[in-house]
């Protein structure tokens, strides 16, 4: 809280930070993002809720000489991310909030995540009557 104030208020003092990040990918997120950094600093767009921008400031882009990063995924890093899960090096179980089934996806999409509230969620699908995923509701293991 206060102390990223203050932070936030030093860094525009200084003139900007060196690498702001948008992990959301929100206009306003985005523009803040690009508003946030130094003349000459790097902004990494990571999020992406929309293909398009109104009103993207590219004058003040180019006239600040920021340079630009975009990312959607870093395929090169999934084989030795699960590498780690399966020698046991990260523990997903204290990652996952809650265990939903694939029909009640819809009603989980637009619920914002509350103070607490579960950080990731397993979409359970089935097939066939058999359980894709190994845990039930509950995030129980059945078998895996």
């Amino acid at each position: 809280g206060l102390d990223a104030l203050r932070a936030h208020s030093q860094a525009q003092a200084d003139g900007g930070f060196d690498v702001t990040i948008d992990a959301v990918g929100t206009q306003e997120t985005a523009l803040a993002a690009l508003s946030l950094a130094r003349r000459g600093g790097r902004v990494l767009l990571y999020g992406l809720r929309s293909a398009t921008m109104d009103g993207f400031p590219l004058g003040e882009t180019i006239f600040r000489n920021l340079t630009l990063f975009g990312r959607t995924s870093a395929p090169w890093m999934w084989r030795p991310a699960l590498d780690l899960v399966a020698r046991g090096a990260v523990q997903l179980r204290p990652m996952i909030g809650e265990v939903i089934d694939l029909d009640d996806l819809p009603a989980h999409l637009n619920r914002r995540r509350e103070a607490g509230g579960p950080l990731k969620r397993v979409v359970r699908v089935r097939g066939q009557g058999e359980c894709v995923a190994p845990m039930d509701k509950e995030g129980n293991d059945h078998g895996a």
